[in-house]
C-alpha cells in the first residue's frame, strides 16, 4: 500500500510534520503486515471509557481500584474543606467581625491581580482616633466594643462585594470593589454621618466615634504596603485641610 503524505495532510509546523511522518508510516506498516501479524486492537477508548472486549479479570481489577480511589477521593475533599476552614479562620481578627491585616492583604492582592477585570477599586484607611482615649479612660473591653461597633457602622455603609479588615490598632482598612467617582470623599462623608447617628453605648454613656480617613484608587502595580502609603498619606493631607 502507498501512502501519499504530501497530498494527505499539510503540518503546519517541523514537529507537527515529524509527528505526522511518524505517524503515517508506523499505518503503512501495519497495513502492509498479513492479517494475522496485525496488532489486535481488542480494545479501544472513547470518552476515556474502555470499549471492545475486557475479559472478566480486566473488569474486577479495574472494579477494585475504583474501590480503592473513593476513599481517597472522599479524604481529598475533606483535606480541601478543612483547609479552606482553617486558612479563613487565620485571616479572621481575634475579636472583630472583620478579616485581620494578613487577610486584608491577601485580599488587596487578589484585587489587583484582577483589577482590569473589575474595572476600577480603591483602598480606604480609616482611623477610630478617640479609640485610644477610650482605651485609657474605660479599660480594654471598652475599647474592644467600641471598635466593634465601628466595624459594624462602616460594613452597613458598604456593598456586598466590599472587604473590611482590621490593619492593626485602631485602624480599619476598606477594599471598595464598586466605588463612586470619588470614593473617599464619598465614605468620608457618609461614615462621618453615621457614627454622629449610631453612637458607641456603653455603661449608660453614649458617645461619637471620631474618624479620620484617607485612601487610594488601586492601580496594577500596587503592593499593599504601597497602597497603605499612598492611603495614610491622604488621611494626612485631609487633616491638614
Amino acid at each position: 500500500m502507498e501512502v501519499n503524505k504530501s497530498e494527505a495532510i499539510t503540518p503546519t509546523s517541523g514537529g507537527g510534520k515529524r509527528s505526522l511522518d511518524r505517524h503515517l508510516t508506523d499505518d503503512q506498516e501495519d497495513n502492509d503486515k498479513p492479517d494475522d501479524e496485525q496488532p489486535r486492537r481488542d480494545a479501544f477508548e472513547v470518552d476515556g471509557e474502555l470499549g471492545g472486549s475486557i475479559s472478566p479479570k480486566v473488569q474486577q481489577m479495574l472494579g477494585d481500584l475504583a474501590a480503592q480511589l473513593e476513599p481517597l477521593r472522599a479524604d481529598l475533599q475533606r483535606s480541601q474543606a478543612r483547609e479552606r476552614e482553617l486558612r479563613d479562620r487565620i485571616e479572621r481578627h481575634p475579636y472583630l467581625p472583620v478579616l485581620n491585616r494578613q487577610g486584608l492583604e491577601h485580599e488587596l492582592a487578589r484585587v489587583v491581580g484582577h483589577i482590569q477585570g473589575l474595572g476600577s477599586a480603591a483602598f480606604v484607611c480609616i482611623s477610630v482616633t478617640n479609640a485610644e482615649q477610650i482605651r485609657r479612660e474605660h479599660g480594654r473591653d471598652v475599647y474592644e466594643e467600641a471598635m466593634a461597633h465601628a466595624c459594624e457602622v462602616v460594613s452597613d455603609l458598604l456593598s456586598s462585594v466590599d472587604i473590611v479588615g482590621c490593619l492593626g490598632g485602631h485602624d480599619l482598612g476598606v477594599l471598595l470593589l464598586s466605588p463612586d467617582s470619588d470614593p473617599v470623599s464619598q465614605l468620608n462623608a457618609r461614615l462621618q454621618n453615621a457614627m454622629s447617628q449610631h453612637l458607641f453605648a456603653f455603661k449608660q454613656s453614649a458617645i461619637v466615634l471620631q474618624v479620620a480617613v484617607g485612601g487610594v484608587r488601586l492601580q496594577a502595580d500596587h503592593t499593599f504596603p504601597q497602597a497603605l502609603k499612598s492611603a495614610d498619606e491622604d488621611m494626612k493631607e485631609r487633616a491638614r485641610n
